[in-house]
């Protein structure tokens, strides 16, 4: 048995319940994304820096559809063109409809199967301006770089920086530092209901059931090896009811 498995068992005994992650709408992270803008105009520059940061990171972790462990330790060189040239830092405005590629190395789910940490390419359009990663990842380059007391985002930066006194560290921000500036930023505009990190990747792979994606796409889209993971993900009642004759832990799938 493995750790992650007894210490369910563990937890279970001790009467604590399982849910899976609330999923997200895309018309709630477009109310949230309009929510965090509409702060920027009253913001002193460094928390015109976080809040961009954190679109950025919202958008990211939705049009990827991957885990928040996947998508913080992001760096400027994982942002490629589609022929595989880097395309980070920007040296202009991304025009609509440029395509653009991810590239996410030794994700949760290569660790899981044990096998080598390859690097797993994600298609990002940036036709969907405003709310396109790509797009705000350059609004977060130009308020980087605009401001003396913040570093400019480079090629070997990591995108996503947590605060470090006055200044943003360049290491990754951590997943549950992701989920408490996601978890705030919802309750700030009046929009939580439960959600978690986690919520962004069951959202984003039942959207794209619905826009008529095959089964097949939608695990490659996702990183997702098990038919069984899958069906989990798609499940859209999977966060009111647990396994039958079973409670489940909170949050356990982040």
């Amino acid at each position: 048995m493995g750790l992650r498995r007894g210490y369910q068992l563990h937890m279970w005994k001790a009467g604590a319940e399982e849910t899976s992650a609330v999923p997200l709408t895309l018309g709630k992270l477009r109310l949230l994304v309009d929510h965090c803008r509409g702060l920027l105009h009253a913001q002193n520059a460094l928390e015109r820096c976080l809040t961009r940061r954190d679109i950025a990171a919202f958008l990211l972790l939705w049009e990827s559809g991957l885990r928040g462990g996947d998508c913080c330790p992001l760096q400027g060189a994982n942002v490629r063109l589609p022929d595989g040239r880097l395309a980070f830092p920007f040296e202009e405005a991304p025009p609509p409809g440029s395509k653009y590629l991810t590239a996410f190395q030794g994700t949760k789910t290569e660790k899981a199967a044990q096998c080598d940490p390859g690097q797993h390419e994600v298609p990002i359009d940036g036709a969907n301006q405003p709310y396109s990663f790509i797009w705000s990842l350059w609004e977060l380059q130009q308020q980087c770089a605009s401001e003396e007391v913040l570093q400019p985002l480079t090629v070997t930066s990591y995108l996503f920086r947590p605060l470090e006194g006055r200044l943003l560290a360049n290491r990754p921000l951590t997943a549950d530092g992701a989920y408490q500036r996601f978890v705030g930023a919802l309750k700030a505009a009046g929009l939580y209901a439960g959600e978690s990190l986690h919520s962004f990747r069951r959202g984003r792979l039942q959207s794209l059931q619905a826009e008529g994606l095959a089964r097949p796409e939608l695990m490659l889209h996702g990183h997702i090896r098990a038919e069984s993971t899958t069906r989990r993900y798609l499940d859209p009642t999977r966060h009111f009811k647990g396994p039958k004759g079973r409670t489940r832990l909170h949050d356990a799938t982040q």
